[in-house]
C-alpha cells in the first residue's frame, strides 16, 4: 500500500533486514554519539525509519503493514540497535500499540489510526508503568461519555517525538487501555527523567489530574489477571536491544568467541516463550551487551584466566587504595598486606607512579588526595583541633586538680577494690644503673 509521500510500505522480513542493516551501518551507527549527546534524538531519525517502510512491519497487510514473524521482528529491532541504541529504542514503542489497534474492536479507531501508524506519520508509544504496585499508580473511572484518569505512569519514553500514547489504567480488578494524545494539558503534564543512558530517548514520568478520555479512544477492557499472563512476552523485544549492542560490539572486535554466545543467547530469546524462562533469557542477553562492551573498551577478548603475566597473589602496593581502584598488580607476586596508614605503596611499579606516591605520603591522610582516592580515616574527640594546629595548653580546673596532682614517689596506681598489679618506682638517683624492666 502506498504511504502518502509515493513509497511502497509493504516490505517482506529480507527486505526489511536489509534495509535496517543499511540505515544502522551508514546512519545511525556514525551518528550515535551526537544522538546519544542531544537533548531528545533528531526527528530526523526516525523520518528515515519511517521512509524505509519500517514503522509497519507490525501492522496488517491491508493497513499498509508488513506483518513480519515476531523471531523477524525481533531481528530488525537488533540491527536498528547495533547502529544507535536510543533510536531502536524510541522506534520500537510503536509496534505495541500498532498490534494492539489492529485487534481492537473498536473499528471506528481502527480505521482513523492504523494505516497512518503503520506509515509512521502517526507514531506511538506505551504508558504502561501505571499498572505497577499492589493497587497500580494510574486509576481509570468511567464516566458518562467515557474514561478519567487519575495518577502517574513512569517510564514513558518518546515523549516530544510520538503523537500519541497506548495508556494501561486499572479500574478495580480489570485493565482499561486508552489512545491518549501525546499533548500535555491542565489534567496531563510530564516531568523529564535524566537517564544514565538513551537520555535523548525522552523518557518521563507522566502524570494524569482528572484526564478525560472520550469512549470512541477505548481500544480494549480486560481482567488484570490476563495483563499479567502475558506480560513476560514484552521483554522478547528488550532483549533484542541488548543484543543489538553486544551485536555491535562484536564487530567492532572482530571473530572470537563472543559471536558464538551472540548466536547461542539470540536462540535462546526465540525458544523461551512467553513465560517464566523469558526473564531469564533477557536477563542473559542484558549480561552478554555488559560483557561485549567491556571487552571492546579493553580491545580485546574477554579472558576467563589470568591475564599473562600477571601474578595469581596480590602484592602490598594492589591491596592498597591506589592499585585496588586500578585493577593493576605489579611482578613482584608478594602476598597481599594490610596496607598501613600514612604509608605510600611500597613497589615501584605502582599504577600510579612514585610522583603520585611521594606526595600522598607527605600529605598525610588527612589532606585531599587525588583521583577519589579515600583517605583512611582518623579517630579524634569531637572538638578536637585539626592535625597539625598548635596547641594551647588550658589550665586545669579546680575539679581536675586531684586528677592533675603528681603521685608520691613509689605510690601504686590502683583502682577501688582492686589490688595493684604493678608499682611505679621513684627513678634512680644520677649515675645509677638502671634496674631490668619487669617480665
Amino acid at each position: 500500500m502506498p504511504g502518502e509521500n509515493g513509497h511502497d510500505w509493504d516490505v517482506n522480513a529480507t527486505e526489511a533486514l536489509a534495509v535496517a542493516r543499511r540505515l544502522a551501518d551508514e546512519v545511525l551507527f556514525p551518528a550515535a554519539m551526537r544522538t546519544d549527546a542531544a537533548d531528545l534524538l533528531p526527528d530526523a531519525n526516525l523520518d528515515l525509519l519511517a521512509e524505509a517502510g519500517l514503522y509497519g512491519i507490525a501492522g496488517p497487510a491491508d493497513a499498509g503493514g508488513s506483518a513480519l514473524e515476531a523471531a523477524d521482528a525481533a531481528r530488525v529491532v537488533e540491527v536498528l540497535a547495533s547502529g544507535c541504541l536510543t533510536t531502536a529504542f524510541v522506534w520500537t514503542q510503536h509496534h505495541g500499540p500498532v498490534r494492539a489497534i489492529a485487534d481492537a474492536d473498536n473499528t471506528d479507531l481502527r480505521d482513523r489510526w492504523l494505516a497512518p501508524m503503520c506509515a509512521g506519520l502517526a507514531r506511538a508509544g506505551v504508558a504502561l508503568g501505571g499498572l505497577l504496585g499492589a493497587s497500580s499508580l494510574l486509576r481509570a473511572r468511567p464516566t458518562e461519555d467515557g474514561w478519567v484518569l487519575d495518577g502517574e505512569s513512569p517510564w514513558v519514553t518518546g515523549w516530544g517525538r510520538v503523537d500519541v500514547l497506548y495508556v494501561a489504567a486499572r479500574d478495580g480488578e480489570d485493565v482499561v487501555w486508552t489512545l491518549v494524545d501525546a499533548e500535555p494539558s491542565g489534567t496531563l503534564t510530564a516531568e523529564p527523567l535524566r537517564l544514565v543512558a538513551v537520555n535523548a530517548s525522552g523518557t518521563v514520568t507522566l502524570r494524569f489530574d482528572g484526564h478525560a478520555v472520550p469512549a470512541d479512544r477505548v481500544i480494549a477492557i480486560e481482567p488484570y489477571t490476563d495483563v499479567l499472563a502475558r506480560d513476560a512476552a514484552r521483554l522478547r523485544v528488550n532483549g533484542s536491544l541488548a543484543l543489538g549492542v553486544a551485536g555491535r560490539c562484536c564487530a567492532l572486535l572482530g571473530p572470537g568467541p563472543l559471536d558464538a554466545e551472540l548466536a547461542a543467547v539470540r536462540a535462546a530469546l526465540d525458544t523461551a516463550g512467553p513465560h517464566a524462562a523469558m526473564p531469564a533469557a533477557r536477563a542473559a542477553a542484558s549480561e552478554l551487551a555488559v560483557r561485549a562492551a567491556a571487552a571492546l573498551i579493553a580491545g580485546r577478548e574477554p579472558k576467563t584466566s589470568t591475564p599473562s603475566g600477571w601474578p595469581a597473589s596480590r602484592c602490598s602496593c594492589s591491596s592498597s587504595a591506589p592499585g585496588r581502584r586500578s585493577g593493576r598488580r605489579c611482578s613482584a607476586g608478594s602476598a597481599p598486606t594490610v596496607p598501613r596508614p600514612r604509608s605510600p605503596p611500597a613497589c615501584t611499579e605502582s599504577p600510579l607512579g612514585t610522583a603520585r606516591a611521594e606526595p600522598l605520603a607527605a600529605a598525610g591522610t588527612d589532606a585531599p588526595l587525588a583521583a577519589g582516592l579515600q583517605p583512611v580515616p582518623t579517630r579524634r574527640h569531637p572538638g578536637a583541633e585539626p592535625l597539625g594546629a598548635a596547641r594551647t595548653p588550658t589550665p586545669p580546673s579546680a575539679g581536675s586538680a586531684r586528677r592533675t596532682a603528681p603521685r608520691a614517689a613509689g605510690s601504686a596506681r590502683t583502682r577501688p577494690g582492686c589490688s595493684p598489679r604493678r608499682t611505679t618506682a621513684a627513678a634512680p638517683p644520677p649515675g645509677a644503673a638502671a634496674a631490668p624492666p619487669p617480665r
